[in-house]
């Protein structure tokens, strides 16, 4: 399924993708059927990029509720690293806490 988010964010949910390995595959796939759509369309005057961020549950991401929030961090971490690549994104780990909770 494909929806869009708003603006020029979109999400694309893939379910039963096998490993990692069928995820890289895809992203690599999206982001060059959008560089060859925008070079069909607009030559070379205006490149197109895409930049993915992955999430995947329940090996990276603790929750449903998770998947879009860690997918978006890794879509920037993407850009970040010059567009046109994908990255995995993972639920940070939880920070120690110095405060103690004493059931009764």
């Amino acid at each position: 399924m494909l929806a869009r988010v708003g603006g020029d964010e979109f999400v694309l949910l893939a379910a039963d993708c096998g490993d990692d390995g069928q995820l890289c595959e895809l992203a690599m796939r999206l982001i060059t059927y959008v560089r060859e759509a925008g070079e069909r369309e607009f030559g070379s005057r205006f490149p197109i990029s895409v930049s993915v961020g992955i999430a995947t549950y329940p090996d990276r991401v603790e929750s449903i509720e998770e998947l879009l929030d860690v997918a978006d961090a890794a879509m920037y971490t993407s850009k970040q690293r010059g567009r046109s690549t994908y990255t995995f994104g993972e639920t940070p780990p939880k920070r120690a806490s110095n405060v103690v909770t004493l059931a009764r």
